[in-house]
């Protein structure tokens, strides 16, 4: 019953990843018209690794996240990437780089990860289940 749930949950997203201004490795996730962002995973570097940092069975991605639309154009990008600690349903930041309009305005790499759980009915819980199926 949950993979049919996650199933239906996953679908929409990827029918709607064809509509990507990107490359084809970039998938969409989620879009919050809300805020006016959307969220990209980037489905040739995610990794799977038995043990990293502290936490085991670790996914390792890097989301793209635009923000700031106007014109035609989405003028901010975050480039993050993310370890999401499958099991222990938690996830921890290893870097990330803000660009606006192209140029770089901060970036960070963290030497220690600081691990956050993650919360139901979140974007995080949505990228933990789409690691979680890509796992199988």
């Amino acid at each position: 019953m949950k993979r049919l749930i996650l199933a239906l949950l996953l679908v929409p997203m990827f029918a709607r990843s064809q509509q990507a201004p990107l490359s084809n490795r970039w998938k969409l996730l989620f879009e919050d018209k809300t805020e006016n962002t959307k969220t990209y995973i980037d489905t040739q570097t995610i990794e799977f690794l038995d043990f990293f940092d502290v936490q085991r069975n670790v996914c390792l991605c890097w989301l793209r996240i635009y923000s700031d639309f106007s014109n035609g154009i989405y003028h901010d990008q975050n480039d993050t990437h993310l370890a999401i600690a499958l099991a222990a349903k938690q996830f921890g930041y290893k870097s990330f780089t803000d660009r606006k309009d192209g140029n770089v305005t901060k970036t960070n790499t963290f030497i220690v990860i600081k691990w956050s759980d993650i919360e139901p009915e979140t974007n995080v819980e949505l990228i933990l289940n789409y690691c979680k199926n890509l796992h199988k």
